[in-house]
């Protein structure tokens, strides 16, 4: 049996076949639940970061993101690399990034710094160094390509 994850990554809309053995819960002497009762943990965890927009959050750490699914953070770190093929702090900042770049195609006048903030980055360094690592060029270019072409990049 699988299960599907949409943690998204660095490419939009990425969608990964999780295998039965990566979903289990965390060995506690309890039975597994019946398929279709409670979602895995990997469901979980996506449905936390997509869903309820955690990487929003400018102090999130994997930490949290356990304690929320009430697991601990290897756990949660192992799941996420297994299906995504990379580490926490690079999917946030991929949804932050993707985020920040939907914030723009909507609201082309809102400063930079406002859509940063609004994206979970705790700084316009980090902002940058992160959207240029996803994009290939950084916040501003992306932003005047997509003005002057009337096409989202």
């Amino acid at each position: 049996m699988t299960g599907v994850l949409l943690l998204g990554g660095l490419t939009c809309g990425t969608v990964v076949t999780v295998k039965r053995r990566l979903s289990r819960p965390e060995p506690s002497g309890e039975a597994e639940p019946e398929p279709g009762r409670n979602p895995s943990l990997a469901e979980q965890i996506s449905r936390l970061i997509e869903e309820e927009e955690l990487y929003k959050r400018k102090d999130l750490r994997i930490a949290d993101v356990a304690s929320a699914l009430a697991t601990n953070k290897t756990y949660v770190s192992t799941i996420i690399n297994n299906i995504s093929g990379m580490g926490f702090s690079k999917l946030i900042n991929g949804h932050r990034v993707r985020h920040a770049q939907a914030m723009m195609r909507e609201h082309p006048e809102m400063p930079l710094a406002d859509v940063a903030d609004a994206s979970g980055f705790s700084s316009m360094t980090t902002f940058r160094r992160n959207f240029k690592a996803v994009t290939g060029m950084n916040p501003a270019e992306w932003k005047a390509i997509d003005s002057d072409t009337g096409k989202i990049p």
